[in-house]
């Protein structure tokens, strides 16, 4: 930065570029298709086809090797399919209710039992 109280305002320095746009977009274009290049070629590489073989036999022998494991450890299991059992016979003093599961009776049931009544205490808050 420059003080300078006069009306005299050098530039500041600069040097060229040492490339031009042109060389520029060439050199991006050039990097760009080898890249390119490079990739649809590299497939057929005769090193890269030698390291893809010697993979596909390192996977065959550790699936060999599994399988392996698997028919050693492997058992049998026998399920018996599912046998329906007769309901052993009830006592003969039983209520009618345990005979045949069924709920008889002479008297109706009371309705006011079975509902409890609520009352205003329950929306109360509760005391501490």
């Amino acid at each position: 930065m420059y003080f300078n109280f006069e009306d005299y305002h050098p530039d500041t320095p600069r040097l060229p570029r040492s490339l031009t746009r042109l060389e520029v977009a060439l050199l991006t274009l050039v990097f760009y298709l080898s890249a390119v290049i490079l990739l649809l070629a590299w497939p057929h590489l005769a090193f890269v086809q030698a390291w893809e073989e010697k993979r596909q036999q390192e996977l065959a022998k550790i699936a060999e090797e599994q399988r392996q494991r698997e028919r050693e450890s492997a058992r049998f299991v026998f399920v018996q399919p599912r046998v329906d059992l007769q309901t052993p016979q009830p006592k003969p003093r039983a209520d009618l209710s345990d005979l045949d599961r069924r709920a008889r009776t002479v008297e109706r049931a009371d309705a006011t039992g079975i509902i409890p009544r609520l009352s205003a205490d329950l929306f109360l808050p509760a005391r501490r």
